[in-house]
């Protein structure tokens, strides 16, 4: 038994030694990218904040309401706020760094006490409580290598967003050179709640309901559309749920979601999956899309929903 405790004990002493310092170094080395996610986490904060206390006052004066969709809708919130606030305290390499060791740091105190000549049952709530902070430690070691990969994402999204704009000025020297690199404007669409997007249009929406909204993109052209990214903007009062399936951004002002797509071949209709999202105000509202792409000419127009009680 001492010897499967020394295991242990040598166990967390390497994950304590050798995996934590290098997350942190990780972290610390991308200080432009770690500046932007904490101000991504600060803001979806403040949003959540700002729309829990309108939820609680919804709830507070108007009668005949849909109390267990509105709860719904505050839990998510809820856990919005918490998971922000929670990221948050990953994003100070010293807080990043006593986050993820001070639980195996008290896990491996514990074992190496364990290994003293005391009581039997001392000993094994010594080794309970060295497995319970373990735990805690490798929940937490996940969130880290969560916010690791957001902070790599952001500083990709850069790196991206410049390769971008080296392009379009290429693509705009050749198309004043008198050749048009670009897919005509009507052969790229969006398809959003099983309509083609198109200024102007409208859809009606229930409020406080949880809406599964699927979004593709028609590529109807005899070419390859390249590279090809579609942004919806939403106001700050829609709760969107995040997937694996797009990107998040939020400022101040609104909401981005994005896809983004490498290649879409000819006569293709690709499937992005699912928007998940609930309205909290009733009333009309304007939403933002944009289309772009290596050879996919920018396009940004709006469309409106109106969100029914």
């Amino acid at each position: 038994m001492i010897n499967a405790i020394q295991l242990y004990g040598a166990f967390i002493l390497t994950v304590l030694g050798f995996i934590v310092p290098i997350l942190t170094i990780l972290v610390s080395l991308f200080p432009e990218g770690v500046k932007s996610l904490a101000e991504k986490y600060e803001n979806e904060r403040k949003q959540s904040e700002e729309n829990i206390r309108n939820e609680t006052t919804k709830r507070d004066k108007i009668k005949d309401l849909d109390y267990s969709a509105l709860e719904k809708t505050l839990k998510t919130l809820k856990k919005k706020k918490k998971d922000a606030e929670s990221k948050l305290g990953y994003l100070k390499p010293i807080q990043f760094l006593l986050k993820i060791s001070l639980p195996f740091l008290i896990s491996f105190i514990a074992v190496l006490i364990s290994l003293a000549d005391i009581n039997f049952s001392i000993k094994i709530i010594l080794l309970i409580s060295s497995g319970i902070s373990l735990v805690a430690g490798f929940l937490a070691l996940f969130t880290s290598v969560s916010v690791v990969f957001e902070v790599a994402e952001i500083m990709n999204q850069r790196k991206t967003s410049n390769e971008e704009k080296v392009i379009a000025l290429l693509s705009t020297l050749v198309e004043k050179s008198g050749e048009n690199p670009y897919l005509k404007e009507d052969e790229v669409e969006v398809k959003f709640h099983n309509k083609y997007l198109k200024e102007n249009l409208k859809y009606d929406f229930s409020v406080d309901k949880k809406y599964d909204i699927p979004v593709s993109i028609h590529n109807k052209s005899d070419k390859m559309a390249k590279t090809v990214e579609v942004g919806f903007v939403f106001p700050k009062n829609v709760v969107i749920e995040k997937t694996n399936n797009l990107v998040i951004t939020t400022t101040e002002e609104a909401q981005i979601v994005r896809f983004k797509e490498d290649g879409i071949q000819a006569h293709n209709d690709n499937l992005q999956g699912d928007i998940k999202l609930t309205f909290l105000e009733s009333g009309k509202a304007e939403i933002d899309l944009f289309i772009k792409g290596e050879n996919v000419k920018y396009r940004r127009f709006s469309f409106e929903v109106n969100i029914v009680k």
